[in-house]
């Protein structure tokens, strides 16, 4: 019996008939089949992917027959490859055992922070990102569009320290919520997937799509890396006030009046006997020097 030859995802490419691919299925969401080895997407139909959803577990590793290949969107591509694989109910799946050369449990293409301001508002490739959980909201109900969605904000900080909010919605925010956080040990490392990246008071933000995921402490190497450098870490994650007031407080820091410590020791104190208050510390990196946030300001509102 003739031995098919299998063709490496690398040199899948449109309409060209491939007749077996060797993968391991990395990510499995709603309406839609992924499998990720040297970075492809594959999907389904909504007539298909419930049978071709039952036939396959993410993690698990496959050779695959009988799919076909077309150019992929140009919008919310989940992996930076031109081509899409397509199964259907006729596409062959054979489960294996073992695999040689080993195929990673998990494929991501995390960007790092500085990378982010030239995605901004970019949906070709959607963004997927690491860090350490700081801060978490509870899940709050939010109407968008004349309709009811869940949200939830979460802080995490990228390897040099640096902040980022990821704001999840819907089916993700509630999963995500489900969690005991407060339960899990510290230090809390996260990845994000297939996220947009956006501008919300002049700070960038990160919002999910419907194809996002989120994995906990995943086996890869710079899990190990974060595990590290937040080893002495044990502040427990901070539970965030709603959205409407977080706004209010980030409205009032952008609009504030600014002096310096030195400065607010020489105000009267007659005259400012309702002001209010707010500092911003920030840290100065040790390898980099670098500060990422304005040190020794305050903040004056009257």
């Amino acid at each position: 019996m003739e031995t098919i030859e299998v063709t490496p995802i690398a040199k899948l490419r449109p309409y060209t008939k491939a007749e077996k691919i060797k993968i391991r299925v990395c990510r499995i969401w709603k309406s839609s089949i992924s499998a990720t080895n040297n970075a492809v997407e594959a999907s389904a139909s909504g007539i298909d992917c419930e049978l071709v959803a039952s036939k396959i577990d993410a993690s698990s590793c496959y050779e695959i027959m009988n799919f076909r290949t077309i150019k992929i969107r140009e919008q919310y591509k989940v992996v930076p490859h031109k081509t899409q694989v397509i199964f259907t109910g006729t596409t062959l799946f054979k489960k294996l055992s073992t695999v040689f050369p080993p195929i990673p449990r998990h494929r991501f293409f995390l960007l790092d922070f500085n990378m982010l301001y030239p995605r901004l508002n970019r949906d070709d490739v959607l963004t997927d990102v690491i860090g350490h959980i700081t801060a978490v909201q509870q899940l709050e109900s939010k109407q968008i569009n004349q309709r009811i969605v869940q949200k939830c904000d979460i802080h995490i900080e990228y390897i040099r320290k640096e902040e980022l909010s990821v704001t999840l919605w819907a089916d993700i925010a509630e999963a995500f919520c489900s969690l005991s956080i407060q339960k899990l040990s510290l230090p809390i490392i996260v990845v994000f997937t297939s996220l947009k990246v956006k501008i919300y008071l002049e700070n960038i933000v990160l919002n999910s799509t419907s194809s996002s995921l989120f994995f906990i402490d995943p086996d890869i190497p710079e899990v190990n890396s974060y595990k590290s450098m937040f080893f002495t870490c044990k502040v427990p994650v901070k539970i965030l006030p709603p959205s409407s007031r977080q706004a209010n407080e980030a409205e009032i820091l952008r609009t504030a009046s600014r002096v310096t410590i030195d400065e607010l020791a020489f105000l009267d104190p007659d005259l400012y006997k309702s002001v209010t208050e707010m500092t911003k510390l920030g840290r100065i990196g040790v390898k980099t020097g670098k500060s990422d946030e304005i040190r020794h300001d305050c903040i004056v509102v009257n």
